[in-house]
């Protein structure tokens, strides 16, 4: 019977004997930084004359030739097996008996008489039972003819079956690749095989078997939401993939997510994944999958997707600044101003919608200061239970960047007084009274106020009870949130403290230049007085910092 025979290929190297620094062109050098000390890469491959040994040759010109060893059932005792010359960069070992382990190992003689001594040793393991392939070892297959790959050294004869009784088939030839017949139908196939030598010993029964697919598997997928926003994450799951054959595992897809004919993703085996949009309207979404058997499937969805929510502001006339007697020397003179059409963000940019704009190939803009992480993957998430917290520490150009994403843009000075006082001289953008409730500022006493970076999430003061903490509505009359306190919002405009004094009537957009940014609203670190909706303040483009923030505008189309 044919027995497991081991082989252990022992790779001994030339060295000099002592300490020295790398030299680059001797190849028989252990510290040579090209070949690690192993110059000979002695390999093994089998085949049917017996173990075929092979070498890379050594760049040396004074190289006599190889000198072949091999050990059998003791690794410390070696006996030469042959010279050969020094073109020579193969070698057959015939002489195999089965039930024994083998070492080899490999000097080089040069013209000199010298033998090359040891440096390392590297062990190969080598198991020559025999061992049948199916189509190069594809676990699935759609065709029920099939190649077979038989390894089984020495071999003369095989017998192939179905069945594990071999009353099929009969002792024919021994090759190496044979096509065969499965048995029909879908399922697990297997393939029995004996061998046997010219003494007439035989193997014992190996086997190999595949999975016949004949059948496509169906694409599913559920999205959540079905409509939602621009810079928010999709979230899909592919869980109800099936197919009748491969295991769920077993199923690859890969995305389109706009279904123009170009896949966003490789073929993937996790089912979830998020994905989000950076432009307006209806989205029909592709998913493709891929059985083992190589079977595929598509399926559409179509999904909505739209702007973050704005409220829309009208033309109209307002009164900006403050009366002499009121305010700070930067609000003088009040005065009317006339405005276009637009619309503004309801709240604040948050967390995880800044957290999508970086993912989206913006990773310039991120500062590690943020409640922002990078996520190991190339993207980054909003940390946890400040998703919907405004995002802080980012600049005016940052803030720009996004916007522009969007497609939108940072509110004028003008426009930002506008939607917070909307056409009445209104003190705040709720009214003229002040209370801790109402907005979030210094000591308003919400459950934010003791956090290192005290901003509430975006919208909190609506009125509502938030575990235990009752607060009043403090929406503007236009219906946004947050224009007072919270986080400061930068606006486009230059800063000059009288400018009020040469603006113009219609549109304003501020100085032509300047040295600051305006930011307007005041924040969870500011007294009541700089929540005004007429308080101006400033910061350098560049800055940032946990209490400033922004939300965008959008120009209405004619």
């Amino acid at each position: 019977m044919f027995k497991k025979l081991i082989i252990v290929l022992i790779i001994i190297s030339g060295c000099q004997r002592m300490p020295h620094s790398p030299e680059n062109d001797n190849r028989l050098d252990p510290l040579n930084p090209v070949n690690g000390g192993d110059p000979f890469n002695l390999q093994a491959i089998y085949t049917n004359d017996g173990i075929a040994l092979s070498w890379s040759p050594l760049q040396r010109e004074d190289i006599k030739g190889y000198n072949i060893f091999r050990g059998m059932d003791d690794i410390n005792t070696f006996q030469l097996q042959d010279s050969v010359n020094a073109v020579d960069t193969t070698w057959i070992d015939s002489n195999i008996v089965n039930g024994h382990s083998y070492y080899y190992r490999l000097t080089v003689e040069l013209d000199n008489g010298t033998e090359s001594s040891a440096s390392h040793i590297t062990p190969v393991n080598v198991n020559t039972e025999p061992v049948i392939v199916i189509n190069d070892g594809d676990r699935f297959t759609r065709e029920s003819l099939v190649s077979l790959t038989i390894l089984a050294p020495l071999a003369a004869e095989m017998w192939l079956s179905h069945d594990n009784t071999f009353t099929h088939g009969s002792w024919e030839a021994y090759h190496v690749e044979r096509e065969w017949q499965l048995l029909p139908g879908e399922g697990v196939r297997a393939v029995y095989a004996v061998v046997r030598d010219d003494s007439g010993n035989v193997s014992p029964v190996f086997t190999a078997s595949v999975t016949v697919d004949l059948s496509r598997p169906t694409a599913a997928f559920d999205v959540l939401p079905d409509t939602g926003m621009i810079g928010e994450p999709f979230h899909f799951n592919a869980a109800d993939c099936r197919d009748n054959i491969s295991a769920a595992d077993d199923i690859s897809l890969r995305w389109d997510w706009e279904n123009d004919g170009f896949y966003d993703t490789d073929w993937l085996l996790n089912k979830d994944t998020t994905h989000t949009y950076t432009r307006e309207g209806d989205v029909t979404v592709k998913l493709s999958i891929r059985d083992g058997a190589g079977w595929c499937d598509s399926t559409l969805r179509k999904i909505h997707v739209k702007m973050p929510p704005m409220v829309y502001i009208p033309a109209g006339e307002f009164v900006m600044g403050s009366r002499e007697d009121n305010g700070d020397a930067d609000e003088h003179p009040e005065h009317t101003v006339y405005l276009d059409a637009f619309w503004m963000d309801t709240y604040e940019v948050t967390n995880a919608q800044y957290a999508q704009f970086l993912t989206d190939g913006n990773a310039n803009w991120y500062n590690t200061q943020m409640q922002i992480m990078e996520n190991g993957n190339g993207g980054f998430i909003p940390m946890d239970g400040f998703e919907k917290h405004p995002v802080v520490y980012v600049s005016y150009s940052a803030a720009k960047a996004y916007a522009r994403w969007l497609g939108k843009s940072l509110p004028t000075e003008a426009q930002w007084e506008r939607a917070a006082r909307y056409s009445e001289h209104r003190i705040y953008p709720w009214g003229n009274i002040l209370e801790p409730n109402i907005a979030n500022f210094w000591r308003s006493g919400d459950p934010y106020e003791m956090n290192v970076i005290g901003t509430t999430p975006v919208g909190y003061y609506d009125g509502s009870n938030h575990h235990g903490y009752q607060t009043k509505d403090g929406k503007s009359l236009s219906g946004i949130f947050d224009l007072s306190g919270n986080v400061w919002e930068w606006c486009l405009d230059w800063y000059k403290d009288d400018y009020y004094s040469s603006s113009p009537v219609e549109n304003p957009s501020g100085p032509a230049d300047g040295l600051f940014r305006v930011i307007r609203g005041g924040s969870w670190v500011d007294e009541a007085y700089y929540l005004r909706a007429a308080c101006r303040s400033y910061r350098l483009p560049d800055a940032s910092s946990a209490y400033a923030g922004f939300r965008c505008v959008k120009v209405v189309s004619d």
